[in-house]
């Protein structure tokens, strides 16, 4: 009897194991390609790897949440029609929020906007003022530690025009608690696949606001 309990257990857990397991590799792959990504053609690769994983794990919102940043930098760095890039990006994080709604995810959501904002900032911040600041408070509220609401909001107040409260004054102090943040986090993080960018943001304003 106790064969028979066993080989039960060992039928029902190996392929929600293997499937975790499969999961965590392809992911990681995946990540480090992003991390590295800088070319039009390095994040279609992302993307590429990312989709299968998507369509494979419906229930996981990481391989959106990836897709939606990649989707972001693209029409940021202008590799493509900046427009359709950035609405993609919304529509990815959109459905990553039908899954769970997280810090991470609102960060996400923040930089998504602020690609649609960037395509005609003098013309659209008004529209997407709150799609891009609310999320950053309400992420804050749910994790004060994580270092990617500090560095998106020292990217909003450096490339926001003095006349306005941007600037490096602001800015600055800001980007240097989500590096304190970052790298209090890169030290605790096991998981390399889980969200742990930010560093270029930070390093452009505290490169240039010394």
């Amino acid at each position: 009897m106790r064969n028979i309990i066993l080989l039960f257990l060992l039928a029902w857990f190996s392929p929600t194991q293997s499937q975790s397991v499969q999961f965590a590799t392809e992911m990681n792959i995946a990540v480090k390609l992003f991390d590295a990504a800088a070319t039009p053609k390095d994040y279609q690769s992302v993307l590429l790897k990312l989709d299968p994983i998507a369509k494979s794990n419906t229930t996981e919102w990481l391989p959106l949440y990836y897709m939606s940043l990649v989707k972001s930098r693209m029409s940021m760095m202008k590799m493509g029609n900046t427009d359709e890039l950035a609405n993609q990006s919304i529509e990815f994080i959109d459905k990553a929020k039908k899954i769970q709604v997280n810090d991470e995810i609102l960060c996400a959501e923040s930089l998504a906007y602020t690609a649609k904002m960037s395509v005609s900032p003098y013309t659209r911040w008004l529209k997407y003022e709150h799609k891009i600041k609310d999320p950053l408070k309400l992420a804050r509220k749910i994790n004060k530690e994580n270092p990617r609401v500090y560095a998106l909001e020292a990217s909003l107040q450096y490339h926001m025009p003095v006349l306005f409260g941007g600037g490096c004054t602001n800015a600055y102090p800001v980007a240097l608690l989500a590096s304190e943040k970052l790298t209090t986090q890169n030290k605790l993080s096991t998981i390399y696949y889980m969200p742990h960018w930010g560093i270029n943001v930070i390093k452009e304003i505290t490169e240039n606001c010394r």
